[in-house]
C-alpha cells in the first residue's frame, strides 16, 4: 500500500489540494477546494471499511466499525420512535389547548358580570337544595345576618335567586334561579 502526502503547496502523487492522505487503489472521494461533498454516515463507514482492509490490525477496527454501525442504527431507531411519541404529544398539547380556548369565555362575552367571592359561595349553596332559609345561608358563609341579607337582596336584584316570602313570622327561603345556575356553569363553578 502506498500512502502520498501533500507537498507544503497541497498538492503530490495522488495527493489532493486539501492535504489529505490518499491511499492508493482505495474509494477515497475527493475532497478539492473547488467542490463540496456532503458525505454520509453510510459513506464514511464504507470507506474507513475499505481502509482497514489494508491495515494488518485491521480485524480488531473492523470489530469496532461493526459495533459502532450497530449503535447508529439503534439511536436512528429510537430517535425514530421519539420522533413519533414527540408528534403525538404535540397533537394531544394541541387539542387541549383547544379545549382551554373554547372553555375560556372572554370577558366581554359573558353574559354575567363577575360577582363577589361570598355571592358565588351563597349561589354555589343553594345549587345543592331546594330551598334554603336566609339564616341557615348566613350560618354557612359565617357571616353576620344583615351582610348574608345584603348580598341575597343583590343577588335577588340580579334575578339569580328568588324568595319565597311566607306568611308573616316565617323564615323567608332562598331558591337559585336559572340565571344563578348559568352564572355557575359560565365560570365553571358548576359541574
Amino acid at each position: 500500500m502506498r500512502i502520498d502526502t501533500p507537498n507544503k503547496n497541497g498538492a503530490g502523487n495522488g495527493g489532493n489540494a486539501c492535504g489529505f492522505m490518499v491511499a492508493s487503489g482505495s474509494a477515497v472521494p475527493d475532497l478539492g477546494v473547488r467542490r463540496h461533498y456532503t458525505l454520509n454516515i453510510n459513506n464514511a463507514m464504507g470507506w474507513i471499511a475499505d481502509l482497514l482492509k489494508e491495515i494488518p490490525s485491521a480485524a480488531r477496527y473492523k470489530s469496532e466499525l461493526e459495533q459502532l454501525l450497530s449503535e447508529h442504527e439503534i439511536t436512528k431507531t429510537e430517535k425514530a420512535a421519539l420522533q413519533a411519541k414527540n408528534e403525538v404529544l404535540i397533537a394531544q398539547v394541541e387539542a387541549a389547548q383547544r379545549e382551554i380556548q373554547r372553555l375560556t369565555v372572554p370577558s366581554h362575552q359573558k353574559q354575567y358580570q363577575d360577582r363577589p367571592e361570598i355571592e358565588q359561595r351563597i349561589l354555589l349553596m343553594l345549587a345543592g337544595v331546594e330551598f334554603m332559609a336566609a339564616e341557615e345561608i348566613a350560618k354557612r358563609i359565617a357571616v353576620g345576618q344583615h351582610v348574608a341579607d345584603h348580598h341575597l337582596d343583590k343577588l335577588e336584584a340580579a334575578e339569580m335567586i328568588w324568595a319565597e316570602k311566607a306568611t308573616y313570622g316565617a323564615p323567608i327561603c332562598w331558591q337559585l334561579m336559572s340565571p344563578g345556575r348559568d352564572y355557575l356553569i359560565e365560570r365553571g363553578l358548576l359541574k
